[in-house]
């Protein structure tokens, strides 16, 4: 009963784990070995912090089924990450460059052989993917729930979109507030094209194509990792920024506690450097923003 994200990871891990740790007792493996395992997976502290998690929530189940008594990674430390800097959030600039590139490229001249696979990778009908910036940007909910997310999972009417505890990454429902420039951008798809999945077919090749005409592809998986979740420090830094009301945003977001946000997601943004993000609509238009002065 995990998501196939989830699943996969521990796949993952599991064809990189040598032979002679896999044939151990549960009972017989030790704090240190779970070090050296983790070391021997992976030589960045972020990834090592994600299987140290995968691993802890095993053995627990481990401890459920009997098979042991105490779990061997509780005497393991999470690492300490420093940060590089601040927090990453998109200007409004950058994200009005996004919108200007969810355009239609089987139509562009570009410089491939019609025959060769890079031509195949780049023509790419990227229209469809401006709604589903747009929740990023403006409803902050994670890359993966996009992913899952269906247009009946959203209301007009009611003005939320719902994140069933199926599909969110804590397991937890939530329901995010529809501003008054998402409104807009999600009403602009018609009415009965509203079904099945928000994402167009292809999506994440698409996405790479979008971000890669806008100017903001990054060649590292780990700095595209970091992309990813932009749109999420965006939201929040500008929601907050904006509307200054921290317990709606961490509703919003799905944050158990308020230090969530300002650990991980907040780069500090003025109520001046935050109104415009919400005032971007569809096809290039300004959105009165009731904040403004």
């Amino acid at each position: 009963n995990r998501s196939h994200a989830h699943l996969s990871q521990i796949r993952s891990i599991g064809r990189k784990v040598p032979g002679s740790f896999k044939r151990k007792l549960l009972c017989d493996i030790t704090p240190e070995e779970i070090r050296g395992i983790l070391h021997c997976l992976s030589a960045g502290p972020h990834k090592r912090n994600q299987i140290r998690a995968i691993l802890r929530n095993f053995f627990n189940e481990m401890i459920v089924e009997g098979y042991l008594d105490k779990n061997p990674v509780e005497r393991v430390r999470r690492e300490e990450i420093e940060r590089d800097g601040d927090i990453r959030v998109l200007t409004v600039e950058e994200l009005q460059q996004i919108f200007a590139a969810c355009k239609d490229y089987r139509l562009s001249k570009e410089e491939y052989d019609r025959r060769c696979s890079e031509f195949r990778k780049q023509s790419l009908d990227c229209r469809q993917c401006a709604v589903p910036f747009a929740i990023l940007a403006f409803a902050g909910i994670r890359p993966a729930e996009l992913e899952r997310l269906e247009w009946r999972d959203i209301s007009l009417e009611m003005r939320n979109i719902r994140i069933s505890g199926a599909k969110s990454k804590t397991r937890t429902r939530r329901n995010v507030d529809i501003e008054e420039n998402l409104y807009r951008w999600l009403a602009s798809v018609p009415e009965d094209l509203r079904t099945g999945q928000v994402v167009p077919g292809d999506w994440r090749r698409k996405r790479a194509r979008v971000m890669k005409a806008a100017g903001l592809s990054e060649p590292h998986s780990a700095s595209r990792k970091k992309l990813s979740d932009v749109f999420r420090h965006s939201y929040g830094s500008y929601y907050f920024g904006a509307f200054n009301n921290l317990e709606k945003l961490k509703a919003n977001m799905g944050h158990s506690h308020v230090q969530t946000f300002f650990a991980h997601y907040h780069n500090d943004r003025t109520k001046r450097e935050s109104l415009p993000w919400w005032a971007i609509g569809p096809g290039g238009q300004l959105v009165p923003c009731v904040l403004a002065a």
